[in-house]
């Protein structure tokens, strides 16, 4: 059996943010911080930048999809951006993501 990736965008729409909010951490101080089971405080770091926006339902979005899919692994490839100015990742609200599955 092999491992393969299948790549996913998933951001929150404009309506969804109920009684949750977005987090600032510091990479330096929280990087190690678990936010749920499967997902760290650094793997939404941006290169270069100490301060990582992330909002609440983007974790819960994220273990839903990680359920969903029945990943054995995801790899956060994008998550906050200070460079995407028009984009949900610059308000911790999205992330790309490689969901790998087993493959018979």
């Amino acid at each position: 059996m092999e491992e393969t990736p299948h790549f996913l965008h998933t951001s929150l729409a404009d309506g969804n943010k109920g009684d949750n909010m977005v987090n600032t951490y510091s990479l330096k101080r929280d990087g190690a911080t678990q936010l749920s089971p499967h997902f760290k405080v650094r793997e939404f770091a941006e290169p270069g930048n100490d301060n990582i926006l992330i909002d609440d339902t983007l974790i819960d979005q994220l273990e839903a999809l990680y359920a969903r899919l029945d990943c054995t692994k995801i790899i956060i490839t994008s998550g906050y951006r200070t460079d995407a100015k028009a984009s949900r990742h610059a308000e911790g609200r999205a992330a790309d993501i490689n969901c790998w599955h087993m493959e018979n």
